[in-house]
């Protein structure tokens, strides 16, 4: 049982490691200047629907501010996130969610991302990708973190998140 609980809270640790908002302690997301490798990542993202990918790009982009990156996740990626994260109970509004979200991630001063890397993508159907993402945060801590997006109701979104890589 203790296994499992140290395994709990370092998943927690790695998840919460990259979330946070941008509103409540003023730093901007990322634009397509501060990201060096949007080449990189364009040509990694090639070989999967070009509508998932311009959402990834944004999603990173605006991985600072849940306001802006929580239009594309999915409301099973927002609702896992806000068990993880939030204590008490969660409320049934969206809006509210987000706003508890960020004001904890403030007073928590959850580390911000500065810098990612698409390692690998993967079109597994017509309705879902997964990418492998190397992610830099504004204290050097480094991690690889695989994502799944779905479509739903015709728009890509990000639907999963799985620590370490994808077999």
């Amino acid at each position: 049982m203790k296994q499992f609980h140290k395994i709990s809270c370092i998943i927690l640790l790695v998840f919460l490691a990259g979330c946070g908002d941008r509103e409540a302690t003023g730093t901007e997301p990322l634009t397509k200047n501060d990201v060096q490798q949007n080449n990189e990542i364009k040509k990694e993202l090639v070989d999967i629907d070009p509508q998932a990918a311009d959402v990834i790009q944004l999603f990173f982009e605006n991985y600072n501010d849940i306001y802006k990156w929580s239009n594309y996740a999915s409301s099973n990626y927002l609702e896992a996130l806000f068990r993880e994260f939030l204590e008490g109970p969660i409320a049934r509004s969206l809006n509210e969610n987000i706003d508890k979200y960020a004001k904890v991630a403030n007073e928590k001063n959850i580390r911000k991302l500065t810098n990612y890397e698409i390692i690998r993508s993967r079109q597994i159907n017509e309705d879902e990708i997964r990418i492998l993402v190397k992610r830099l945060f504004s204290d050097n801590y480094t991690d690889q973190t695989s994502f799944r997006l779905k479509k739903i109701e015709n728009e890509w979104k990000f639907d999963g998140v799985f620590y370490g890589d994808w077999k």
